[in-house]
């Protein structure tokens, strides 16, 4: 296998150099999730890059994990997401391998963000949905949909604000702010 992007762990797994036995998945299971917990647990500091997954199915609950780097995240897409979120019943080499090419293809600058975002949830379709990736100041201060939606909910919910809107946090909102991502459902 090759060893490309910025993280020397990351590996592009190719279709044809997989080929995981269920001892394989299930050992990959449990690292993802031991991953996972650390990082749901991680209070990100301004550095962080994190993401919010949510369950594809009916519930729709979700998470914020936060990871020291956008290396880390990428590597925790390309490498344990999957089996993080269980495999589903599709072949999991060919979806590794897929997510592998689209990491790939977003580190390489021949993809950007949001559409590599949307590429990864295809793969995950009935399985989980990445709804937002970023850093932690984006959630802090970035207009687009889903950190806005964050923000007016933070001020509703823990600030009785009936009128919400979802502009930057403040420094004063911040500690209030962090706390109320780590109950985030």
């Amino acid at each position: 296998m090759e060893t490309v992007g910025v993280s020397p762990r990351y590996v592009v797994p190719k279709e044809g150099d997989l080929d995981l036995s269920d001892e394989d998945i299930e050992g990959r299971e449990e690292v993802a999730k031991e991953l996972a917990e650390a990082a749901h647990e991680r209070r990100p500091d301004s550095q962080c890059w994190g993401l919010y997954l949510c369950d594809d199915g009916m519930s729709k609950a979700g998470a914020f994990l936060w990871f020291s780097s956008e290396a880390e995240l990428l590597d925790f897409i390309a490498l344990h997401l999957l089996f993080f979120t269980g495999p589903g019943t599709d072949p999991v080499e060919a979806r590794l391998a897929g997510i592998g090419e689209i990491i790939d293809n977003l580190r390489k600058g021949k993809l950007e963000q949001e559409p590599a975002r949307l590429a990864v949830n295809k793969l995950f379709k009935g399985l989980s949905q990445i709804v937002w990736w970023g850093t932690r100041a984006t959630l802090f201060s970035a207009d687009s949909e889903f950190p806005r939606g964050v923000r007016e909910s933070f001020r509703s919910n823990e600030r009785d604000e009936s009128d919400s809107t979802g502009h930057p946090i403040t420094e004063e909102e911040g500690k209030d702010f962090l706390q109320y991502l780590e109950t985030c459902i």
